[in-house]
């Protein structure tokens, strides 16, 4: 069990830790989750910034989405549900993304930002009628082991809503894994 969610899990682990209105999962099955996620994130090619972007509405798929980044040593770019493919676009392409996450109301919008910016693989969950990697499927074909965890947590990239025209990509350190050590900046 990863070292997030040891106390409670290995205490508990059958019991329900995470809910939408479509899914619940068990300490147990997230913790297979998040090995699987962290693994297959931290052995994906994401440039030298790391960086992934999870541009979904809230489902139980986009918080292991962003967490499993997290563990997995990458810089997420959490970018807002409401944008249109071009806005995202320029936010994938301004933070040098190389992996994005969608959910089904995201998939059609995402697919095209991921193609204008040159994101190269395109995860997504809930969303058959599309043509990107299938969540599920990219999750069985990861390693379940827990994953390193020696490697700090990268920064997640937020961007401003652009002021001048444009967003602005800040950093903001992952101090949530404070006993980890000190985030990449």
């Amino acid at each position: 069990m990863t070292q997030f969610a040891k106390p409670i899990g290995i205490a508990r682990p059958n019991e329900i830790a995470l809910r939408d209105p479509l899914t619940a999962l068990t300490w147990l099955e997230i913790d297979d989750i998040l090995n699987r996620a962290a693994n297959a994130i931290r052995h994906t090619d994401l440039g030298e910034d790391r960086r992934m972007a999870v541009f979904a509405e809230n489902a139980c798929e986009t918080a292991l989405a962003n967490l499993g980044g997290l563990i997995g040593g990458a810089s997420v770019v959490p970018v807002n549900f409401h944008l249109t493919a071009e806005e995202v676009a320029y936010i994938l392409e301004d933070s040098g993304t190389k992996l994005l996450f969608v959910g089904p109301e995201t998939a059609e919008r995402g697919l095209e930002a991921a193609a204008i910016a040159g994101v190269p693989q395109v995860v997504g969950w809930r969303s058959p009628a599309f043509e990107l990697t299938d969540w599920s499927t990219w999750l069985a074909n990861s390693s379940p082991d827990e994953p390193d965890t020696s490697v700090a947590p990268r920064p997640n990239l937020l961007y401003t809503s652009g002021t001048t025209g444009r967003p602005k990509g800040t950093h903001l350190p992952p101090t949530m894994f404070a006993e980890i050590g000190r985030a990449h900046v």
